[in-house]
């Protein structure tokens, strides 16, 4: 676990929390490796990734996830520490990746079209 020197995401809503799976609103993370990404097509399963426009959403980061991802869009992981391995190696990647994006599982449904800003904010463009 980490120490918790940072804060935990929030997950931001204007009407309350929308159901599971839903596409709207904005998740709050901190973006930890790369640069800004201006859209992407969330998937939440490794093998349906199909190219540089996806954006990878799991649970938790791991070395060996990163090491084994094709090029992608970008990765949202709900847990993660700034100084853990896999993002030291998403780091030297070059993989944008955002970590402690509570709720990003449940709340970006597969085929949603996200964009990342520079502070992690993960915001929804279109519904996919």
């Amino acid at each position: 676990g980490t120490s918790g020197s940072l804060p935990d995401a929030v997950l931001l809503r204007e009407l309350g929390a929308p159901a599971p799976g839903a596409c709207e609103g904005a998740l709050s993370g901190s973006l930890v490796a790369g640069e800004p990404l201006r859209s992407g097509t969330v998937r939440h399963d490794r093998g349906t990734l199909s190219g540089p426009e996806d954006v990878l959403v799991v649970a938790r980061l791991t070395p060996e996830l990163v090491t084994e991802l094709p090029p992608l869009g970008a990765i949202i992981a709900e847990r993660g520490s700034p100084l853990s391995h896999a993002v030291v190696l998403a780091r030297e990647r070059g993989l944008t990746t955002v970590i402690r994006a509570r709720g990003a599982c449940e709340g970006l449904a597969e085929g949603c079209l996200v964009s990342i800003t520079a502070s992690g904010e993960v915001r929804v463009i279109e519904e996919g």
